[in-house]
């Protein structure tokens, strides 16, 4: 008998000796999105999941703490590893109790940096408490009494389970960077606490920290007391300096003023790539009135409900001579962005890469006569990993195909959406099968999609993209060449 369960994401996890590396949300989400709820004696289909969900809209809905709406969001996470077993039957075992509370422990340490106290375990079950009474109300019997406050509107619809998981990471991604840094102080302090040399590191800080104040207390003395005759000398050396600007060839004056430009613009392209990563829900939003063509994999964005069905034209084994006949609909929806992610069903179907980047690029002159207003992008082809690239050597050429048509796009003006950092930053967000993508791994997609677009000065792209420039910032490139 194994002493291990093998979850979703394909990890070997031991519910009586668990390893908080293992713990994963995706596992959590997809579990908990098709566990039901009361042990399956209600009227219609619950999710613990769904459960969950609301517990953390409500904690939120009541003004709580960030922390606070992801501990309600995980209060059943141990679920996911060990099941749930009734209340009454749960009484009678309190090794099962036991081992309950120290996985759930572990995941509050993971995600929140440390376990619950008491005012936010007795604010938890509070709301836990008011959920049950209206589960129980709605999902099985009508309940005596006045009902419980509740701050927001539920809604007993059976939902898509895929919906409900992508909406359970959606909200933890939200909530969970608020707590990133507060998570890591503290790792760090515990550091310091439990090694032997935790000490001496904090008292070489301290000293550190005395001499760089003795430092500028010397330094601001020196500076008050300043005599007249030192003040004017500095003084001339600043005029000094500005003086031998004068002498500077202006190339080399023009020179360092591109560069500063171009600084600011690599800020301006930071700042709007970290605002989109950090909002996820905003991401989104910038797909609203975009189209999203392509195979399987592209089939995820409506799969899993983050874009409305009719604004993803995509089907298993298509391949790019689809795109004729998505035309008709395109002018329908006539989008401002067409994104094409195809590739998967490509390869091997035309005599080399360059072949497959020459018909891509008819299509793409297709999409251009036809809806002359959109702007298209090309996404690169995702990588495949094991278990499929041993059963189809085919995954192999995917380099290739990326290098030709990214060669093809920036000869003809077309933006290219480069996937290469995603897959290597997030290798661990693609399915079992090594070919498609987890809930997780679509909103990274999306965020590359929208964050790794070139600025081109002959064809830039428009809000959607970290490279989205301002009206000010395109004026002060004008010059660039």
């Amino acid at each position: 008998m194994s002493e291990f369960i093998t979850t979703y994401t394909g990890k070997h996890f031991k519910p009586t000796d668990p390893d908080p590396e293992l713990i994963d949300i995706p596992d959590i989400a997809h579990a908990l999105s098709l566990i039901c709820r009361g042990n399956g004696h209600v009227k219609t289909f619950w999710s613990v999941g769904q459960h969950c969900i609301c517990c953390a809209k409500e904690a939120a809905a009541r003004g709580l703490s960030d922390r606070m709406v992801l501990a309600c969001l995980l209060h059943d996470a141990s679920e996911c590893y060990m099941s749930d077993v009734p209340s009454p039957f749960k009484k009678t075992l309190p090794e099962y109790q036991e081992q309950e509370a120290y996985l759930l422990h572990l995941i509050y340490e993971k995600f929140l940096g440390s376990d619950l106290t008491a005012q936010e375990q007795a604010q938890l079950e509070e709301i836990d408490h008011v959920m049950l009474w209206y589960d129980l109300d709605g999902l099985l019997e009508k309940q005596d009494g006045e009902p419980p406050k509740l701050h927001i509107e539920l809604d007993y619809t059976v939902e898509p389970f895929a919906k409900v998981e992508a909406e359970y990471i959606r909200i933890f991604e939200k909530y969970c960077r608020h707590n990133t840094l507060r998570s890591a102080r503290r790792h760090d302090m515990m550091r310091f606490r439990k090694t032997d040399g935790g000490g001496a590191e904090m008292k070489k800080r301290t000293g550190l920290l005395l001499m760089c104040a003795l430092l500028a207390a010397l330094l601001l003395s020196g500076c008050s007391g300043q005599k007249r005759a030192e003040y004017r000398a500095d003084v001339q050396s600043g005029v000094s300096y500005l003086q031998s600007l004068e002498t500077i060839d202006p190339d080399t004056v023009t020179q360092k003023l591109r560069q500063m430009r171009l600084e600011k613009l690599q800020a301006e392209r930071a700042a709007r790539e970290q605002a989109l990563l950090d909002d996820i829900d905003t991401v989104w939003q910038e797909f609203s009135d975009a189209v999203i063509l392509g195979d399987s994999r592209a089939v995820g964005f409506s799969y899993y409900s983050f874009l409305d069905a009719s604004r993803v034209l995509a089907s298993s084994g298509e391949r790019i001579d689809a795109i004729d006949g998505h035309i008709e609909d395109l002018k329908k929806l006539d989008p401002a962005y067409i994104f094409l992610c195809y590739g998967i069903n490509d390869l091997g179907w035309y005599g080399s890469a360059q072949d497959y980047a020459d018909t891509l690029l008819e299509k793409i002159r297709l999409l251009r006569r036809e809806l002359p207003e959109a702007v298209i992008v090309v996404s690169s082809i995702l990588p495949a990993y094991e278990p499929a690239v041993s059963r189809e050597k085919l995954w192999l050429q995917i380099p290739d195909y990326t290098a030709a048509v990214q060669a093809m796009c920036e000869e003809n003006g077309v933006l290219f959406a480069d996937n290469t950092q995603l897959s290597e930053d997030y290798a661990d967000l693609w399915q079992p099968d090594g070919i498609h993508l987890t809930v997780s791994g679509y909103n990274k997609w999306v965020s590359y999609l929208c964050t790794h677009v070139p600025y081109s000065k002959n064809n830039p792209y428009q809000a959607g993209s970290t490279y989205y420039l301002s009206d000010d910032m395109k004026n002060l490139l004008n010059d660039i060449p």
